[in-house]
């Protein structure tokens, strides 16, 4: 697993792995460390890889990391407010007391990852593919404005669903359950298929 680290330079924010090699460099944002805590604001990491990676104690703001490889990432107390994650790759990483809010997630990739003690607040999660995953106390809620968390046209076959909460989501005829699961026996999901991806 690499450790990442953060560092923020006069001219440039910088994250290197374990080895001190550069693997990511932006000249335009900021870093704002917090303690052992980071805050990386609007930070764009489009097309980047980070597999491999373990992520701890960063806030990602309004930051684009579509299109990113986290394959067999680590992230624990993580928070991403109005991130940008679509087409990502999520594959085999592993969450821990993780935030998403606000988030936009289309057809982000998060097979057979473990999910644990995570809230995805008025996410959009359309067309994402949680196939093999499993999910132990996450919650697909609103946000504080009343915001759906859309799970419209998700892949959630062969998912393994622990204490998963609803309470506040979307889903539509195109969403695939694990077999046994009844959306409409479950408490606070609500089929819409007006919401379009």
């Amino acid at each position: 697993m690499l450790e990442i680290t953060f560092i923020l330079r006069a001219s440039a924010l910088e994250i290197l792995n374990s080895k001190g090699d550069l693997i990511f460099r932006d000249p335009d944002k900021k870093l704002i460390g917090k303690g052992e805590a980071f805050l990386a604001s609007d930070v764009n990491m489009v097309n980047c890889d980070f597999s491999g990676a373990h992520f701890r104690n960063v806030s990602f703001q309004f930051g684009d990391i579509g299109s990113s490889m986290f394959k067999s990432a680590r992230f624990e107390d993580v928070e991403m407010e109005g991130t940008w994650m679509n087409d990502t790759d999520f594959h085999e990483a592993t969450f821990s007391g993780v935030e998403f809010y606000f988030t936009t997630g289309y057809a982000s990739k998060w097979r057979q990852s473990k999910i644990e003690m995570v809230k995805f607040f008025g996410a959009n999660l359309s067309k994402a593919d949680f196939r093999e995953a499993h999910l132990m106390g996450v919650g697909f809620v609103k946000d504080n404005v009343g915001g759906k968390c859309s799970l419209n046209g998700v892949n959630f076959a062969l998912t393994i669903f622990e204490d998963v909460s609803f309470d506040g989501a979307t889903y539509d005829g195109d969403t695939i359950f694990p077999v046994g699961f009844d959306p409409e026996r479950t408490v606070g999901l609500t089929y819409d298929d007006s919401v379009h991806c």
